[in-house]
């Protein structure tokens, strides 16, 4: 990799134990970020941004909660390489020259988790806004699963909204925090 490569801002880097940087992938491409600068595509994919590791380490996948993008790749000790890229919803943002980047309140927040097995890729969204939901647009009624080629499995209606939420392979139970009308910790068994 060259010192130009190395130094350019990228959305995923990946590095091996002493820190040199072995590969990297790009930034998700919508029409609608097309113009976008490196520095404003950083805040918009990144902040928040979630990945999982497949339990074998063979692959790694990401979801961001600002706009609907889902990647999964493929990875080696001494690379990594995206093989799937959906993009569902672009990112619905106000730029102007004193604030670089901004969430409009209207828009949805999309994924708020992600976490993984050796079968299955799970999946937390919401599709609420701030301006409807204020701060529960990040509780997720939703839990989406894929299979590791990006292929839609199942869709899970969750009764009570989870935030903060995990995954327990062994029992095959999703659980996280939801509010009724105060803090409680729930389970969902996914069998």
């Amino acid at each position: 990799m060259t010192p130009q490569e190395s130094n350019k801002l990228v959305w995923w880097g990946y590095y091996d134990k002493n820190d040199s940087l072995l590969a990297t992938l790009s930034f998700p491409n919508f029409p609608e970020t097309a113009d976008y600068s490196p520095i404003e595509k950083s805040l918009t994919y990144s902040n928040p941004t979630f990945i999982a590791v497949k339990p074998d380490r063979t692959k790694i996948v990401c979801v961001t909660a600002n706009a609907g993008v889902l990647s999964i790749a493929e990875c080696t000790p001494d690379t990594l390489i995206e093989r799937i890229q959906i993009r569902y919803v672009a990112p619905d943002l106000i730029r102007d020259q004193q604030v670089i980047i901004v969430h409009k309140r209207e828009a949805p927040v999309q994924f708020c988790d992600v976490a993984c097995d050796n079968n299955r890729i799970y999946v937390w969204y919401s599709g609420r806004s701030m301006k409807d939901s204020d701060m529960k647009s990040h509780h997720c009624h939703h839990l989406l699963v894929y299979d590791w080629q990006g292929n839609p499995i199942r869709r899970f209606y969750l009764e009570k909204a989870l935030y903060a939420m995990g995954y327990d392979e062994k029992r095959k139970v999703i659980y996280g925090i939801a509010y009724d009308p105060e803090g409680c910790l729930v389970e969902y068994n996914l069998h």
